[in-house]
């Protein structure tokens, strides 16, 4: 079954035509952005109760959307639940109908995740109460 999907207009980031709201537990990954932000939004989902999140990624994207998955899996922070592969029908700018490569990665929280989430995030937290020191050492 194939779905359209509308483009975003990469100058303005806008989508091209009105679009509905994705659900909130779906992370679309683009090449604007760094991996490293998709797997953070994945996590901060899980953290927050979903209990399974779609990670997903359009053609060029869809080697961002593997780095996502392996990097959360390689700090045993997921399982993987299922993937799907399909061609999605997008618009173009042109108004034109293409067909493009679509992976969706649907992903759980890993037994060890709670504890591993609470230990990054005080990490996070002491590097940034490190860095407010250091300022107000400079000042």
């Amino acid at each position: 079954s194939k779905k359209t999907t509308k483009m975003t207009d990469t100058a303005t980031d806008k989508p091209t035509t009105p679009e509905k709201q994705l659900p909130k537990d779906v992370v679309p990954v683009s090449i604007k952005r760094s991996f490293i932000l998709y797997a953070n939004v994945t996590k901060k989902l899980l953290h927050e109760g979903e209990e399974k999140v779609e990670i997903s990624g359009l053609g060029n994207a869809i080697t961002a959307t593997v780095s996502t998955v392996e990097v959360l899996k390689k700090q045993s922070m997921i399982e993987v639940v299922s993937t799907k592969t399909s061609l999605t029908d997008i618009e173009t700018r042109n108004s034109r109908q293409t067909s493009v490569p679509k992976l969706q990665v649907w992903v759980k929280k890993s037994s060890q995740f709670d504890t591993l989430y609470a230990e990054q995030q005080a990490k996070r937290q002491a590097a940034e109460e490190e860095e407010k020191a250091a300022e107000k050492a400079e000042k």
